[in-house]
């Protein structure tokens, strides 16, 4: 159940876009926000500063971002491979270094 969860709307922008895409883009982003950031996740949704696109965004990274700070790492996110997003940790001290 998703009753403490909220989503915000910052300013107002008109895109051209086909409606079952886009409709089925907002869903899995906020099917994924609650799956991964608990029931009370906030979603925003806004345009960019440039007026070129939107933004999606929930505070669910928070978390892994203040793990990330208390450890000293840095945190990319970038497209992955096959589709999604891919989190990269770095600057970590690596103990026992096994690479696939």
């Amino acid at each position: 159940m998703t009753t403490d969860s909220s989503l915000r709307v910052d300013g107002e922008l008109t895109i051209r876009a086909a409606p079952d895409r886009l409709r089925r883009l907002f869903e899995n982003r906020f099917r994924n926000a609650v799956e991964h950031g608990g029931d009370e996740v906030a979603v925003r949704i806004g345009a960019l500063g440039d007026g070129r696109g939107f933004y999606v965004e929930d505070d669910g990274l928070a978390i892994a971002a203040s793990v990330v700070r208390a450890h000293d790492w840095q945190i990319a996110i970038t497209d992955a491979e096959e589709g999604g997003t891919r989190f990269e940790i770095s600057d970590v001290v690596v103990l026992d270094p096994v690479l696939n």
